[in-house]
């Protein structure tokens, strides 16, 4: 762990690149600086910042940063990503002289966030790539029938640590997550549980759940059950009042997002919410689009208008 101490550094099977380069076992590897630490071990945070999220997974799609940044101003937004293709893609497009600093208020660490630190090899299927080893289960949808085309070795850091040390305080405890979203492909539950005595100061979690219906795509992932089950017993529950009853018995996948008690959804107060929603639109519509489990291919939501917010069972 004594290089995460003071620099993110980042092991790259590269040819060539900037830093030291040295041979490994069948590859050669450079260590790149992606961002510095603060003197404490800790990541820079800029003044002003209210906000922290943390997303494990950064989707090829769009960053977390992306979909919230807007809505939420005073936000500074942590991000994982340890497939380099995604990596470079989105910072491409960065004027920023510092690897990871896409933004002033968003950083992507090119990481696999994992139960403990060290490496681990990433079964790789584009956006569907995992940490678990994939089964093959034809006819399924999205991820879950994903090909995968190899492996790498790539380096993990565990929500411990980011937890623990960089997003600590020197005087004790640390910054409050206001949000923690996990797409990590099966490998979401022993994420969040590996982090157990950080997770008092986590206020909300999202995480990618596969319906109990599903042959699930990776070896030793949960299904609904077992993933409500267990965030009951970390002190979470589904926001929106939602259960494994919102698959109806079918084989899919939808994010949940789970609060601490008292807590309010993310985005309350922020989107149109129940009724707001459905200003013009008929009934049958309005219950079409709150109750197919894929509603989000039908062309029902968008950044705005989203199915938590508009379908809240509460």
């Amino acid at each position: 762990m004594q290089a995460f101490v003071h620099l993110l550094r980042l092991l790259v099977l590269f040819l060539c690149a900037r830093g030291t380069m040295f041979e490994t076992t069948g590859g050669l590897e450079a260590t790149l600086t992606v961002s510095e630490l603060l003197p404490n071990g800790t990541i820079p945070i800029s003044d002003g910042i209210g906000q922290v999220f943390i997303e494990v997974g950064a989707a090829d799609g769009g960053l977390l940063f992306d979909e919230e940044g807007d809505f939420f101003p005073d936000a500074f937004v942590l991000s994982f990503e340890p497939r380099l293709e995604a990596y470079s893609t989105v910072l491409a497009r960065s004027k920023s002289p510092r690897l990871g600093h896409y933004h002033e208020r968003a950083l992507l660490v090119p990481l696999a966030v994992a139960a403990e630190d060290g490496t681990s090899e990433l079964f790789l299927g584009g956006p569907c790539s995992s940490l678990l080893a994939p089964k093959h289960a034809p006819g399924r949808l999205t991820c879950l029938a994903s090909d995968f085309s190899g492996s790498r070795r790539v380096s993990t850091v565990s929500l411990r640590t980011v937890l623990g040390k960089w997003l600590a305080w020197s005087s004790g405890g640390g910054w409050p997550i206001d949000l923690l979203k996990i797409d990590a492909q099966g490998l979401d539950l022993e994420i969040v549980r590996s982090a157990r005595e950080y997770l008092w100061r986590v206020k909300r979690v999202n995480l990618e759940v596969v319906s109990d219906a599903c042959n699930l795509g990776y070896a030793g992932a949960p299904s609904c059950s077992e993933i409500l089950a267990t965030m009951f017993d970390l002190d979470f529950a589904p926001a929106f009042n939602w259960s494994c009853d919102e698959f109806q018995g079918k084989c899919y996948e939808m994010n949940f997002e789970f609060v601490r008690p008292g807590v309010l959804p993310l985005h309350y107060g922020v989107l149109p919410w129940g009724s707001q929603c459905w200003k013009g639109i008929n009934a049958e519509d309005r219950d079409f689009c709150c109750k197919e489990p894929r509603s989000w291919y039908q062309n029902c939501w968008s950044s705005l208008f989203r199915r938590g917010p508009c379908c809240d069972k509460r």
